[in-house]
C-alpha cells in the first residue's frame, strides 16, 4: 500500500501517456501518494509543459503518438539536465534500458497492471524529487566485488593468457561447495575436482570451448576436498580484454545433486512402471488366449472325459502351469480322487473328503482354494523342480457339483489377482460344459430304467407300517442336515386317517 506524505503535496508531476484508461490507475496511485499530477497525451504537449519550468518531475510511457518516451527524454536533456525523468514503460527491453541510461534517465521502471509496480513507480518518483536530480543507480567497482564475493553460487576466475588457465580467484561459495580454501587452489587448473566418475565427454567439451574461446555449460560429477562426489553445473564464459583477445575465463559452479538424483529416481520409477505395464499387458494377452482356446476346445468336446482332457491339456500348455487334473468325490469311500490329468505321469492319490487339504476344502466348501506356501509333500514333489503353488477350483453349476479342477504352478510361478480371476472363469466354463453334456444326455435319452430294491433282515419302520396298514409306500425323497435328523418323504395309498 502506498502512503501519502504531506511533504509531497506541493510536488508537481507530469504524466505522459496517450491512453487514459491505462494511465488512470497510475495517476490515481501517484495522487494517493500525495503528488499533484497532470496528464498529457503526447510529446508535443509534454515539451510545452516542461518549457514553463513549473514541473518537479516527468513520468513518461515509451509509446507516444508523436514519438517515444526515449526521444522526449533526449529533447528535455538538451535544455534541462536536472529535471527528474522516470521512464515507465511496458515496451521495455535490455537495449531500451541501456539507451535510456545513456540518455540521462533518472530511473527506469517496467510497467504492468499490478499494484506492486505502481508502488515501485511511486517509490522511484519520491526518491527522484526528494534527492534532487538523481542519475540511474550506479554500480561501483566495490559493489561488483562484494556481489561476486557474496554470491550464493561458486564463482572462479582463471587466467586465460596462460596455457594451463590457472585459477586466480574463487569466492566464498566455491570454498563452501568444494571444501577447498582459496590458498589451496590459486594457481591450479580447475580440473583438480575431477575424478573417476567425471564424464570424459563433458571434460572434452569444456576443453574444446576454452580452446575456441566460446562459452560452455556442462553438468559433471566433481569431487570435494574430502572425496565426496557431487553433481556440478559448470558455466564458463570468456572475458575479452581491450584488444579483443580473451584474457580470462569466469566460471560458475552450482551443486545440482538433488535435482539430478530426483530426475534419476523419476526415470527409474517411469521405467519400473513401463516394465510393470508391459508385464500386465503380456499377462492379459496370455490369459485372453487361454480363455479363448479353452472355450474353443470345450465346444468340440462330446463327453465328460473329452471336456476334462481338453481343459487340463490346454492348461499345461501354458509355461507357468506344471500340471492339471480333475478330481471327484467318491461317495462310497468318501474320498476325493483324480479322474483326468495332464502334465504328470501319475496324479496325487485320493484324499479324505474331510481332510485339511486344498482340493478337499474346495470340494466341501465349493470355494476356490489357493496355496503357495507350505504345500504338502504330495503336491510339492509332484513334478521335477518342485511346485510353486496349488489352485483348486470347484466345478459347480447352480447346486450341482462336478468335482474340482486343480492347477499346479511351476516352481517360479505365482498367481496374481488377474490370473486367479481368469482361472476361475476357466473353471466356470468347464462346469458349464459338463452341465450342458449332462442336460443333453437326459433330454436325449429314449429309455427309462426302473429299479426295485428288496430289503432283508430287520424291517425298516416303513416296511412294517406298510404291512400294518395294508398300503404301498413309495419313497419320494430324503433331506439330510448336518447334526440333525434325516427326514424321509413317502407317498402312500393307505388310509390317511389310519
Amino acid at each position: 500500500m502506498v502512503l501519502s506524505s504531506p511533504e509531497r503535496s506541493g510536488v508537481r508531476l507530469l504524466y505522459v501517456g496517450p491512453d487514459e484508461a491505462t494511465a488512470a490507475p497510475v495517476v490515481e496511485a501517484l495522487e494517493a501518494a500525495g503528488f499533484t499530477v497532470d496528464r498529457v497525451a503526447d510529446s508535443r504537449q509534454a515539451r510545452d509543459r516542461v518549457a514553463d519550468r513549473s514541473l518537479d518531475c516527468v513520468v513518461s510511457e515509451q509509446s507516444l503518438p508523436d514519438g517515444t518516451g526515449l526521444e522526449l527524454l533526449r529533447d528535455i536533456r538538451r535544455s534541462d539536465d536536472t529535471l527528474p525523468f522516470v521512464l515507465f514503460t511496458g515496451d521495455g527491453s535490455e537495449r531500451l534500458a541501456s539507451e535510456a541510461i545513456s540518455a540521462g534517465v533518472t530511473d527506469y521502471v517496467p510497467r504492468d497492471d499490478s499494484e506492486k509496480q505502481r508502488g515501485a513507480l511511486v517509490d522511484s518518483v519520491a526518491a527522484a524529487v526528494e534527492d534532487g536530480h538523481r542519475e540511474f543507480a550506479e554500480v561501483t567497482e566495490q559493489l561488483k566485488d562484494q556481489a561476486i564475493d557474496e554470491a550464493p553460487v561458486g564463482i572462479t576466475i582463471a587466467d586465460g593468457r596462460r596455457r594451463d588457465t590457472p585459477l586466480i580467484y574463487v569466492n566464498d561459495a566455491f570454498e563452501e561447495l568444494t571444501g577447498y580454501r582459496q590458498p589451496e587452489v590459486l594457481g591450479r587448473n580447475c580440473n583438480f575436482m575431477q575424478g573417476d566418475e567425471s564424464s570424459e565427454a563433458q571434460i572434452a567439451e569444456m576443453a574444446r570451448a576454452i580452446d575456441e574461446d566460446e562459452p560452455v555449460s556442462v553438468e559433471i560429477v566433481n569431487y570435494t576436498k574430502g572425496g565426496e562426489p557431487f553433481w556440478n553445473r559448470v558455466d564458463i564464459a570468456p572475458i575479452e580484454g581491450e584488444s579483443g583477445e580473451v584474457t580470462h575465463y569466469v566460471g560458475f559452479q552450482l551443486d545440482i545433486t538433488d535435482r539430478v538424483e530426483a530426475e534419476r529416481e523419476a526415470k527409474r520409477q517411469a521405467e519400473k512402471a513401463t516394465r510393470e505395464r508391459e508385464t500386465v499387458e503380456a499377462l492379459l494377452d496370455r490369459l485372453d488366449g487361454l480363455v479363448t482356446d479353452v472355450t474353443s476346445r470345450l465346444l468340440g468336446a462330446d463327453s465328460r472325459e473329452a471336456v476334462e482332457k481338453a481343459v487340463t491339456g490346454r492348461l499345461v500348455e501354458t509355461d507357468e502351469y506344471a500340471a492339471a487334473w480333475v478330481a471327484e468325490r467318491d461317495p462310497g469311500s468318501d474320498t476325493v480322487s483324480a479322474t483326468t490329468w495332464a502334465g504328470i505321469a501319475d496324479p496325487p492319490g485320493p484324499v479324505a473328503a474331510d481332510a485339511d487339504d486344498p482340493v478337499a476344502r474346495a470340494a466341501r466348501a465349493n470355494e476356490t482354494q489357493v496355496v503357495t506356501d507350505g504345500l504338502a509333500d504330495r503336491y510339492a514333489e509332484l513334478v521335477d523342480g518342485g511346485v510353486g503353488g496349488i489352485a483348486a477350483l470347484p466345478l459347480g453349476y447352480g447346486d450341482v457339483g462336478y468335482g474340482v479342477l486343480v492347477v499346479a504352478l511351476d516352481s517360479e510361478g505365482s498367481l496374481p489377482e488377474p490370473e486367479r480371476r481368469v482361472l476361475s472363469a476357466v473353471g466356470q466354463l468347464t462346469a458349464m460344459a459338463l452341465h450342458d453334456l449332462a442336460s443333453r444326455r437326459l433330454l436325449g435319452s429314449d429309455e427309462v430304467i426302473e429299479l426295485e430294491f428288496a430289503l432283508s433282515g430287520d424291517e425298516p419302520f416303513f416296511v412294517g407300517l406298510s404291512a400294518e396298514l395294508g398300503g404301498e409306500f413309495t419313497h419320494a425323497g430324503t433331506v439330510t442336515r448336518d447334526g440333525e435328523d434325516t427326514t424321509l418323504f413317502f407317498e402312500t395309498d393307505a388310509d390317511p386317517e389310519a
